[in-house]
């Protein structure tokens, strides 16, 4: 159940941050900013 629930909240936070991506960078040049930060 501990694994479960680690793993929905890490794709809630995936939904999250794409649909912030795409309100707060909807400029050109920003798929290539996500790919970057997104790198560890």
């Amino acid at each position: 159940l501990i694994t479960s629930l680690q793993n929905a909240r890490d794709i809630q936070d995936m939904r999250i941050k794409k649909k912030q991506r795409q309100r707060v960078f909807p400029q050109p040049g920003s798929l290539y900013l996500a790919k970057t930060s997104t790198l560890p």
